[in-house]
């Protein structure tokens, strides 16, 4: 399942449970029809943090998504995930999709959400030594 959230700098995408290729589809029907919506640059987090990966194919549609998200206009994304799908979300974006790009994990306790929208709102990397694709959360 998931939701749409509207903001003043643009979306949030919140998956939780299983997804599954129907659900990527719908998604993506979605995508497709928000973006006509946007005249100045945007930027959104997908929030995968409470997501399973239910089936590879789910990456397809999902890379497609954020391809026609930047065609629209899309500056940052921030991909929540969390530490035991990690691996498999972050084969996410292709290669030529990593521009504007950044992974946070999250953990317990950890300040996850003041990383993502640090970022898609100013574009404010992680302080310290984190690697810019791959934002870890100090939560361990």
């Amino acid at each position: 399942m998931y939701s749409i959230q509207f903001s003043d700098w643009g979306l949030v995408f919140e998956f939780t449970g299983p997804v599954t290729q129907g659900i990527v589809q719908d998604w993506l029907g979605d995508v497709q029809q928000l973006t006509g919506g946007f005249s100045e640059p945007f930027s959104v987090v997908i929030d995968l943090k409470e997501a399973t990966p239910a089936e590879a194919r789910v990456q397809g549609p999902l890379r497609e998504g954020l391809r026609v998200l930047q065609e629209a206009g899309l500056e940052r994304t921030a991909i929540v995930v969390d530490s035991d799908y990690r691996e498999v979300w972050n084969r996410l974006p292709s290669a030529s999709d990593e521009r504007g790009v950044r992974y946070v994990v999250a953990h317990h306790g950890s300040p996850w959400a003041s990383k993502a929208h640090g970022w898609v709102q100013r574009g404010d990397e992680p302080a310290g030594n984190s690697p810019p694709r791959a934002i870890r959360d100090g939560g361990g």
